[in-house]
C-alpha cells in the first residue's frame, strides 16, 4: 500500500462494523476505512477474534478463519509491548479506570502509542478513550 495513504487503527465496534454487511455502521465503516492503511489496536485483535468465533450459527468462524479475515482486512495492527503494558496498569490505576473500561483502556493505549487515530463505532468507550488521551474518531451509523 502507498505510504502516503492514512494509517489508522480500529477497536473491535470498528472492525466488527467493517467485517459484517448487517451491522448498522457497516456503510460508515467502509467509507471511512477502504481507503486507509488499517489495523487492530492492541487488545482488539485479541476481543475481535474471541467475537467472531462465538458469534451464532451461521457467522460462527473458525479459530483459522477468523484469523484469516484479521490478517487480511486488518494488516497493520499494532501492539502494546510487555513494558509499556505494565506502565499501563499502573496509569489505569492512578485514573481510577475501572471493569470493562480497562479493556477499552489496552484498545486506547495501543493507538496512543503508535500515535494513531483510533476508529470506533463505540460511544460507551468515549470517556474511557478521553481519560487517556487517545485520538480517536467516533464513526455514526448510515441510513440504508
Amino acid at each position: 500500500m502507498p505510504t502516503s495513504v492514512e494509517h489508522v487503527l480500529v477497536d473491535t465496534s470498528a472492525a466488527l462494523a467493517l467485517v459484517q454487511r448487517e451491522n448498522p455502521f457497516h456503510r460508515a465503516a467502509k467509507a471511512r476505512l477502504l481507503v486507509c492503511r488499517r489495523g487492530l489496536s492492541g487488545h482488539a485483535a485479541v476481543e475481535l477474534l474471541s467475537v467472531l468465533t462465538r458469534l451464532p450459527p451461521p457467522h460462527r468462524l473458525t479459530p483459522v478463519a477468523a484469523l484469516r479475515l484479521e490478517e487480511r482486512n486488518f494488516p497493520e495492527s499494532r501492539f502494546l509491548s510487555a513494558t509499556d503494558t505494565k506502565r499501563l496498569l499502573r496509569e489505569f490505576a492512578e485514573v481510577a479506570l475501572a471493569g470493562g473500561a480497562v479493556y477499552d483502556g489496552l484498545v486506547g493505549a495501543a493507538a496512543r502509542k503508535h500515535k494513531l487515530m483510533l476508529i470506533t463505532c463505540d460511544r460507551r468507550a468515549e470517556p474511557t478513550y478521553r481519560l487517556l488521551d487517545v485520538n480517536y474518531e467516533l464513526l455514526s451509523p448510515v441510513s440504508r
